[in-house]
């Protein structure tokens, strides 16, 4: 549960951009583009 209105979650949720990747080249990067998330398997062969 959050304290937060409908309203005010749905202000933010609009502004909201995703963040820079820590990494711009290499391996790391490289990682970064083709993992998918914990619910998708973390899958990066695909």
């Amino acid at each position: 549960d959050v304290a937060v209105s409908d309203e005010e979650m749905a202000r933010r949720q609009a502004q909201w951009t995703m963040p820079p990747y820590k990494a711009t080249r290499g391996t790391l990067y490289k990682y970064i583009k083709s993992v998918k998330n914990a619910s998708e398997g973390c899958v990066t062969d695909e």
